[in-house]
């Protein structure tokens, strides 16, 4: 079982993270009595190699201890290459159990807001969701270094030994790469190079190909490339099963290949989703917008709800060049062109 080194300031919040931890172990960092000692012992736990991802509460304001902060962790988790995930602690509990969230960040493009060097989770979620995903994070990068050692990699093909990409997958894959360096080169000593190869190729799965439908398709994505409802995709999925993704980070969420989803609608014969799952004898809902009842082709990058060609928008910001279902309502993109 993959270990976390958790830096969270609050003894009942870390108890909750920790419930819902089911597939990683969360170990909770404890500062020592003066900022050198507590560094010093910050380095050792981070070069222990004992850790396969550090999660970091973005509020530490009740530790006593100055050099625990934010900035200095993450300087030391980039400086020796190991994967970081960081959420918020702007909620409270009241004693009937309701929650009062911070807005919902949206921190997933490389380069913005740290997005390159660090995996924001999502702040509306409660002490044990966000527990139980750092804990999925935890097991793909695991798995992602499983892979990543000397006798197994071949250069050229590193992502694609990763993310077991079927073959007619691999150009739409690629085109995620483009813009993205960090992934496809990697430099230094052999040890450094190889974790660094991890942490990057992880974070570039989490934050770049999995959030952005276009290569992977997830529940709603690929219900709307199929041209059908949610009902009738949930109703059909079981027959979706060969298309499923299988690589790292899988634990995530059910993601399917989309070209595996063409092949499987053309081996049964027909021109579409719609035909497809009628073949199965299923009751066929047409895939509508959420705006209104025109049908629905792309998918809101906010909101992650079905848009028609009238209500979409591109997005004026960076964005995967494979990641071409991705659109957003027109308030929302002028939002996040002015926020990103």
């Amino acid at each position: 079982m993959p270990k976390v080194l958790v830096f969270e300031d609050d003894e009942k919040r870390f108890k909750l993270l920790q419930a819902g931890a089911d597939a990683a172990e969360l170990i909770r960092f404890e500062p020592l009595e003066d900022d050198r000692e507590t560094y010093e012992h910050l380095l050792r736990e981070v070069q222990s190699n004992k850790y396969s991802l550090l999660a970091l509460d973005l509020d530490l304001s009740k530790y006593t201890v100055g050099v625990v902060r934010r900035e200095t962790i993450r300087g030391v988790a980039s400086d020796h290459y190991m994967p970081l995930c960081a959420y918020s602690a702007n909620s409270s509990i009241t004693a009937a159990g309701s929650r009062e969230h911070a807005v919902r960040p949206l921190t997933l493009a490389p380069g913005e807001f740290g997005g390159a060097n660090q995996i924001i989770l999502d702040g509306t979620k409660s002490e044990k969701e966000v527990g139980r995903t750092i804990s999925q994070l935890a097991t793909g990068f695991e798995s992602v270094a499983n892979i990543v050692t000397e006798d197994r990699v071949r250069r050229g093909r590193l992502l694609h030994q990763i993310l077991q990409t079927p073959s007619v997958a691999e150009r739409r894959v690629e085109q995620y790469i483009w813009g993205t360096p960090a992934v496809s080169a990697f430099s230094g000593a052999e040890a450094d190079s190889l974790k660094r190869m991890v942490t990057s190729v992880g974070y570039w799965v989490v934050n770049c190909l999995l959030p952005f439908p276009g290569a992977l398709l997830d529940e709603v994505a690929a219900a709307v490339y199929l041209k059908v409802g949610a009902s009738t995709f949930s109703a059909g999925r079981s027959h979706l099963e060969t298309a499923e993704y299988q690589g790292p980070f899988r634990s995530l969420g059910t993601y399917w290949w989309r070209d595996l989803l063409d092949d499987l609608v053309a081996e049964g014969g027909h021109d579409n989703g719609i035909e497809f799952f009628r073949g199965k004898d299923l009751d066929v809902e047409r895939a509508v917008c959420v705006k209104c009842d025109q049908v629905a082709e792309f998918v809101s990058f906010v909101t992650g709800d079905s848009l028609c060609r009238t209500h979409a928008v591109p997005l004026r910001i960076w964005l995967p060049a494979g990641a071409d279902l991705v659109r957003a309502e027109e308030d929302e993109a002028e939002h996040l062109e002015f926020w990103i």
